[in-house]
């Protein structure tokens, strides 16, 4: 009967530390297979220092000089970042009303935060009649492979939470063989920042306008991962 007694009241603790435990273990008869569940969580953060430059570029172009557009588009990008990787990412032409051509396109590069200081000014200088480049914006997010790297370590420091949390099971219940059913990782990501995105890549972008600067400046954004560890009896049925 005492033994009983504490095995429900350790059962209520687990409970009230966010661990569920089976009806199996709470009992006496232990005939179906124990298992706890327990919810962990961890956070961490990823860093970049880089940012995604987008740009607008308007050319007007004579019918006979369409074949020189891309060159002309090509030419205005390396003019305004010659060590970017840009890459078109939307295109659209139309034939104006003065019998000219309206090329539209739309391209982004990732560009290190100390090339990115007096941007807008370079941008301004390139416009010049019949071609006008803008920025339309600067997304310090970061890259999926840097998110993907920082996800990786906190995935193992869940593994390792798990772990810590079997061998504390097996110390109580040595003579049930617990093992690590199932972690179930719940999908989680990156945290919102503070101030909101918009608000963050406005307040940047007027910093690198104004200070003229940038080297070694990084944008940090929280991860979290939370994740549903299962541990069962190995041998329930002996």
């Amino acid at each position: 009967m005492r033994a009983k007694f504490a095995l429900a009241a350790l059962a209520a603790l687990l409970f009230q530390a966010g661990v569920a435990v089976s009806p199996a273990l709470a009992g006496s008869g232990g005939s179906r297979q124990d298992t706890i569940s327990i919810e962990l969580r961890t956070e961490g953060w990823v860093e970049t220092q880089t940012a995604k430059v987008m740009t607008l570029l308007d050319i007007a172009l004579k019918p006979e000089e369409a074949g020189m557009a891309r060159i002309e588009v090509q030419k205005a990008l390396d003019e305004l970042a010659s060590k970017a990787e840009w890459h078109i990412t939307g295109f659209n032409r139309t034939e104006g009303s003065s019998g000219l051509e309206q090329w539209q396109v739309t391209a982004e590069a990732r560009m290190p935060e100390g090339e990115l200081s007096g941007l807008r000014e370079t941008a301004r200088g390139l416009s010049r009649p019949g071609r006008q480049v803008r920025i339309l914006g600067i997304d310090f997010s970061p890259t999926l492979a840097e998110q993907e790297a920082a996800l990786t370590v906190l995935r193992e420091d869940i593994y390792h939470q798990a772990q810590a949390e079997l061998e504390r099971v097996r110390a109580l219940w040595p003579d049930r063989d617990y093992r690590i059913h199932v972690i179930d990782l719940v999908p989680g990501g990156m945290a919102p920042p503070q101030p909101g995105p918009k608000m963050m890549r406005a307040e940047a972008t007027m910093a690198y306008d104004s200070s003229g600067g940038g080297d070694g400046f990084s944008v940090s954004r929280k991860l979290t991962v939370y994740a549903v560890v299962s541990l069962a009896v190995r041998n329930s049925d002996k």
